[in-house]
């Protein structure tokens, strides 16, 4: 509705100074207010694919319409966006573990070559030529410049690097996008029909109905291929992975985790599932938060130290990590920026790394047998099993697996840093991660038999 109405006001032939006009722009106003309360980024695509549009043509509201819009706007926002702020305010959601808002927590960061590859996925080669041969006749005429300004507002908006790295794939900008792909496609396809309707030659009317059923053709075909994709009946990964990563902790264990995905997994089965309740979850970006130290102090006074060091200085120390690891069973995952001393305490103990109270000696960080995230483990398993490609899943696994080889190398533990990298290969052959450690562990092995620390912290930024 707000496109619709945005396309209309933006019209060269559409009266600017008019009842029906000024409805519109108030409308329009309302409907770009309720985007906003009920997704942030959809309403900021709403609102800028609309200056995009009036840029290029030079229409403004004016007079008492200007005024009113942003009246109108508060209006409609105040009781959409009062049951969000009245329940911010509310003790209970404050204390609460569980933040739904997506930004509360890191993930993965997105790359205009991500986003490309998704375009490609969702939309197929064909539809994005179509596309482009749409866009690029679209902006040459007037009477359809101010429409295609607005898409390419909405692609850039997908695309933009800055973007990209907050919003953190989010769903609302690339469903937008491929709605963008989807219009400007329809155009081309629309072009390309009336182009061959209008040649003088045999079997033009034929050839245009067939390029409308092959749109159509390709359309069906796309769904289809979506369906299966979006097929997740089997993946049950996930499930395994918490099974293995929450239930197999000791009792009345601690888990400090930096990812935003693990946490909110860990969280959600706590909360939703009743899973482990006594496993105490610490998020060393939440924890920097007013209502985590709310929530976590009364729970553990020994995360006192903890807490302070996250909000100082964002990390966790030495000191901090073994009084929390005196009163709980201490399992953390893996961070680049420990200091070398944090790093003596550890060892692999399923899929987290066990932090003990004292420094450990070599024989007391030694594993046995396969590691749990191992290709042969269940979780590894179930990912290949599946008939979707559960990619989130076997993300996670690989990422873990990378950090666990980077601590093993860099405590000194390059044979079983070795064993795990094998791993690693069979998982994720073409990763950057396991070339680069495999040179550095047998340029080691080269110069000394000893089993001295090799860093490969640095090799994680390949995620």
């Amino acid at each position: 509705l707000g496109w619709q109405l945005a396309a209309r006001l933006t019209d060269r032939r559409a009266p600017t100074l008019s009842p029906g006009a000024t409805q519109s722009w108030l409308l329009l106003s309302a409907v770009t207010a309720a985007a906003f309360c009920e997704h942030p980024w959809a309403g900021a695509a709403l609102l800028i694919g609309t200056i995009a549009m009036l840029l290029t043509t030079n229409k403004v509201p004016r007079g008492a319409t200007l005024w009113g819009m942003p009246l109108v706007a508060a209006v409609v926002a105040l009781p959409l966006a009062g049951g969000s702020v009245l329940r911010s305010l509310s003790p209970k959601v404050q204390q609460s573990m569980v933040s739904l808002q997506h930004d509360a927590v890191g993930g993965a960061i997105s790359t205009p070559e991500l986003v490309l590859h998704g375009w490609l996925a969702e939309a197929g080669i064909v539809t994005l030529c179509l596309a482009a041969i749409g866009l690029a006749v679209g902006i040459w005429r007037d009477n359809q410049r101010h429409i295609m300004a607005g898409v390419v507002a909405l692609l850039l908006l997908d695309l933009l690097p800055p973007l990209t790295s907050v919003v953190q794939q989010n769903e609302a900008l690339r469903c937008l996008a491929v709605a963008a792909i989807a219009m400007a496609a329809g155009y081309g396809v629309a072009l390309a029909t009336l182009f061959l309707r209008e040649l003088k030659v045999p079997m033009a009317r034929p050839a245009a109905v067939l390029v409308v059923i092959f749109h159509c053709t390709i359309v069906a075909v796309t769904a289809e291929e979506a369906a299966f994709a979006a097929d997740r009946s089997d993946h049950v990964a996930a499930e395994a992975w918490t099974d293995t990563a929450l239930g197999a902790l000791p009792t009345n264990a601690s888990l400090v985790v930096r990812s935003g995905e693990l946490t909110r997994r860990l969280w959600a089965a706590q909360q939703l599932d009743g899973q482990r309740p006594d496993v105490l979850v610490v998020s060393t970006y939440s924890g920097r938060s007013r209502s985590a130290t709310l929530a976590l102090l009364p729970r553990e006074p020994s995360a006192t130290q903890l807490l302070r060091d996250l909000v100082l200085t964002g990390q966790a120390s030495e000191v901090a990590l073994s009084d929390l690891a005196d009163a709980r069973p201490l399992l953390l995952e893996f961070d680049p920026t420990w200091h070398k001393n944090v790093l003596h305490h550890l060892r692999v103990d399923g899929a987290w790394l066990y932090y003990a109270p004292q420094s450990l000696g070599r024989s007391e960080r030694k594993t046995k047998g396969a590691h749990t995230l191992a290709p042969n483990g269940r979780v590894s398993s179930l990912i290949a099993a599946a008939n979707a490609p559960d990619t989130q899943s076997q993300h996670v696994v690989v990422r873990t697996l990378k950090q666990h080889i980077a601590a093993l190398a860099a405590i000194g533990m390059r044979d079983a840093a070795q064993v795990v990298l094998n791993d690693v290969s069979e998982m994720a052959p073409n990763d950057p991660f396991v070339t680069g450690a495999r040179l550095r562990l047998a340029h080691a092995a080269r110069l000394s038999r000893r089993q001295r620390p090799v860093e490969l912290r640095d090799l994680l930024r390949y995620q």
